[in-house]
């Protein structure tokens, strides 16, 4: 099964708990639908410090050159999850497009730029009628590549936290619902246009692991999350599933 990703790591670490005959084809993180989808690339100087990495460099790239659904698109995936996690980070008018403003490169002297330079969107109802568009126009290409299922991980911030065998609730509590909130309009909308049989969502108490490889945050989950959603994408995807060229049955 050839697998493409269009969202963060709460879909890219399930890939380890998938068949070892899937092949993670590409991947595109750090970016907001609706800067990913505009037609207008950033033009400048794309020059980054020592503190981004290889895949970060990549990721910014990707969205500032509005090259992340033809990567997806020439990488011939069996199956693209989505989900909607990267839709966290601000988007800015800058340079005569939009623009995300991650993490990583809200702290480079181009980040430092954007936040100087770039009107920020504003979250609100213009906001969702923009997404709505976006991510309509998002679907409607990935569909047209041949074969391939889409499917949605509706993933939402965790309330809670495992700690010494106890379950405790984030400090910042009210944030993380209000995120959710946000997220759930954002899902809402991908559910007019992909069929609901196409998501997947945890089905138990969703909880932050303090241990996890990336460290804690409220979307690094505990293991039975990933086993939870790499169950669902084989049950769905079994029509699809194909070998690697390089595994021999």
């Amino acid at each position: 099964m050839k697998l493409a990703i269009f969202g963060s790591c709460v879909s890219r670490d399930v890939v380890r708990y998938l068949p070892p005959e899937t092949e993670l084809v590409s991947y595109i993180a750090r970016s907001s639908i609706v800067s990913a989808v505009h037609a207008t690339p950033y033009l400048g100087p794309k020059e980054f410090g020592p503190s981004i990495g290889a895949f970060e460099a990549r990721m910014i790239k990707h969205d500032l050159e509005k090259t992340g659904l033809s990567t997806i698109e020439k990488s011939n995936p069996d199956v693209i999850v989505i989900d909607l996690i990267d839709e966290r980070f601000r988007i800015y008018h800058f340079a005569n497009t939009l623009v995300t403003l991650s993490a990583k490169i809200a702290k480079e002297k181009l980040g430092l730029e954007i936040k100087k330079e770039g009107k920020v969107v504003p979250l609100g109802a213009e906001l969702y009628e923009t997404f709505s568009r976006c991510a309509t126009a998002m679907l409607e290409r990935l569909s047209a590549i041949s074969g391939a299922k889409i499917l949605v991980n509706e993933a939402y911030w965790a309330e809670q936290y495992v700690s010494g065998g106890d379950q405790l609730t984030y400090s910042d509590i009210a944030q993380i619902r209000s995120t959710n909130d946000q997220l759930k309009q954002y899902y809402d909308i991908l559910r007019g246009v992909i069929p609901g049989s196409n998501f997947i969502r945890y089905e138990g108490i969703l909880l932050g692991d303090p241990d996890h490889v990336w460290g804690a945050a409220p979307f690094h989950y505990t293991p039975a999350y990933y086993e939870h959603l790499a169950g669902k994408i084989i049950q769905l995807c079994e029509p699809v599933r194909r070998p690697s060229p390089a595994i021999n049955n």
